[in-house]
């Protein structure tokens, strides 16, 4: 069987057998190979050039978003390192992104940039190839747009953080929004109200996502993008839109006749969706709740409950669920008698208890909901694989997990919230596994062990000691000196957050650290001879390795 590296590298050379050879084009290859510092580079980042192709495209989409590399990576020195690395993987990122037919146009190092310097018969070569746009930042939006390329082949096109005149806009809907065009996201931008009526042109879509402020006058423009675009098959409406979702938007949203994946920041739909599968509801109002016991064919469901809204006597009734959470903005009070209502969904496998706010992320006080009978409840789903808990839990409760008293057939446990999770993690050995069948572990605790070595045991315990955890994470509140980032499976847990951390292999995850310690400490040896010896030294003088 052949290794990583040989189907990566197997993989590259028949991508670029297979796109052709552009106009006039000459690869960038040798210009890395005339480099000593090219060389130098690409000799310190073979380890992670052996990584699959698709851990390196999610890498490199890390490290060029700044803001998210910096939550995980606390020195400046991996950080620099690592942004090195991916600016001398500019052949291999562009074979991954052919291969994914993907570019990622980003406002910190647009990989498109090089386009506007060249003739409009290559520009055009490339836009024709290209299947998905990322567009990051205004001046990756005003860099495309300045182009004026058509994308025949364009299906999926994000667009995030962009706020620039409404020229832009109408040109960017003409140039992008047409029948080929399958998926469509905006976040956080304005004068959308264009894009709206350009969705006019785009009746094949499947995926819409809105999250960005729209004025009231949108209204009508929604509503007809609704009537319009009947393929729909995943649609994502944020809060920050939620004026506009007047009744006969809703009631066109409810008429979809493939709509699978619903969320919406509200449920005040006046007729019962048909087919959803899974839906997300962003503020549940107990009015609607005998309309959630109509949806037969539901399987994932999330709810936002407000006040005591009784829910668990409708959820009860819904046999087909497979995956529910529940996000309390208050305190409530739920005994063990609703709660054993849920124990007759014999398709139940995940179960997810958060709390938050109107602002966000807030820790309610969740012990009422979380007494002695919380073990009880857990005990009567004998089925159930994944638990997540992001919230103020009982002492009680906290016992319980950290006993391993939950259920033995857990494969994903997640927690969040004030508690100490040491000695889960601790106890949880090789040897005796509080969890027997655990595959995933995410831990978020607001407070951080101030032992170095209780650190170190938690590092420790994931990674080595129980080879059947393969997938970890563990994120502090404090900066902690390390890459808090241990993950053994080949996808994240879709519980995680979109800026999560990424999936790697146990074992290239340690070759990735050493080597990066070692490509560090050679740098440093390196410096520490020019400034003894001078840049002008021997050529032939050894730097050392160090491990």
């Amino acid at each position: 069987m052949p290794s990583q590296c040989q189907r990566v590298t197997r993989s590259q050379t028949g991508m670029r057998r297979s796109l052709g050879t552009p106009p006039g084009f000459v690869s960038s290859t040798s210009h890395h190979e005339n480099s000593h510092t090219g060389r130098e580079v690409a000799d310190s980042t073979n380890h992670i050039q052996r990584l699959p192709a698709e851990i390196l495209y999610t890498v490199l989409k890390l490290v060029i978003d700044r803001a998210a590399v910096g939550a995980w990576i606390h020195h400046k020195a991996q950080y620099d390192s690592l942004v090195l690395a991916c600016r001398d993987w500019a052949v291999i990122a562009s074979n991954i992104w052919w291969k994914t037919r993907a570019y990622i146009i980003t406002e910190a190092e647009p990989p498109l940039a090089s386009l506007a310097r060249l003739p409009l018969e290559r520009q055009q070569w490339y836009a024709n190839k290209i299947q998905h746009l990322d567009l990051n930042g205004t001046n990756a939006a005003d860099f495309i747009v300045a182009l004026k390329l058509s994308f025949p082949l364009l299906r999926t096109l994000d667009i995030v953080e962009w706020s620039h005149h409404e020229v832009g806009f109408v040109c960017l809907a003409s140039q992008f929004i047409r029948q080929s065009l399958l998926e469509l996201k905006l976040l956080r931008t304005c004068r959308v109200d264009d894009v709206l009526t350009a969705l006019l042109d785009a009746p094949n879509l499947r995926t819409l996502e809105l999250c960005c402020k729209m004025p009231l006058a949108t209204s009508d423009k929604l509503l007809n993008a609704m009537r319009t675009c009947l393929q729909l098959r995943i649609l994502a409406l944020d809060w920050t839109i939620e004026p506009i979702i007047t009744k006969d938007v809703l009631a066109a949203i409810a008429s979809l006749p493939y709509l699978t994946n619903l969320r919406l920041p509200c449920y005040e739909l006046t007729s019962e969706v048909s087919n959803i599968t899974r839906l997300d509801l962003g503020m549940f109002h107990s009015t609607a709740v005998n309309l959630l016991g109509g949806i037969s064919t539901l399987r994932s469901l999330s709810l936002g409950i407000i006040g005591d809204a009784p829910v668990l006597h409708v959820l009860a009734t819904i046999c087909s669920l497979q995956d529910l959470t529940l996000r309390f903005r208050d305190s409530v009070a739920i005994g063990y008698p609703e709660w054993e209502r849920l124990t007759t969904l014999k398709d139940l496998r995940s179960i997810g208890i958060s709390s938050w706010d109107d602002s966000g992320f807030s820790q309610v006080d969740l012990s009422s909901i979380m007494k002695d009978e919380f073990v009880l409840f857990f005990r009567a789903l004998p089925q159930l694989s994944s638990l997540w808990i992001n919230a103020a839990i009982s002492n009680t409760a906290q016992l319980y997990i950290q006993a391993g008293e939950i259920c033995k057939s857990l494969k994903s446990l997640g927690l969040r919230g004030q508690f100490d999770s040491t000695m889960l993690l601790e106890c949880h050995t090789c040897d005796n596994p509080l969890y027997p069948t655990l595959e995933s572990l995410w831990v978020h605790q607001f407070i951080e062990p101030q032992d170095k070595h209780i650190r170190e045991a938690m590092l420790t315990v994931l990674l080595y000691r129980d080879e059947r955890v393969r997938s970890a994470a563990l994120l502090l509140r404090k900066a902690a000196p390390k890459l808090w980032v241990l993950h053994g499976g080949t996808q994240t847990d879709r519980r995680l957050d979109d800026n999560g951390p990424f999936a790697i292999d146990r074992d290239d995850f340690t070759a990735w650290v050493e080597s990066s310690h070692r490509s560090i400490r050679e740098e440093e040896r390196r410096k520490y001879l020019d400034e003894k010896y001078g840049k002008n030294r021997r050529s032939g003088m050894p730097i050392g390795t160090y491990v």
